[in-house]
């Protein structure tokens, strides 16, 4: 199986406040760049072995999802 060069950039923007009932806000700079509106679906996905969470927006599940097999990362649903 060829490899899929992965060309992505990642940029820290800010941090952000567990609130009491467990949410967080997405920066407003963040909503614009990445076009998400209220009632859009995210998908969180985790590593506990890396201590890693990211929440990726619905629409791009699928491109993610055959990235990661590209990978041979194993995906859990």
């Amino acid at each position: 199986m060829d490899k899929i060069k992965c060309e992505m950039s990642l940029k820290i923007w800010w941090t952000v406040t567990i609130w009491p009932k467990w949410q967080i806000v997405i920066p407003k700079e963040v909503r614009d760049a990445l076009d998400i509106k209220t009632w859009d679906n995210m998908v969180v996905i985790f590593s506990a072995e890396k201590q890693h969470v990211s929440i990726i927006k619905n629409d791009n599940i699928n491109q993610i999802i055959d990235f990661a097999k590209s990978e041979w990362i194993n995906i859990e649903y």
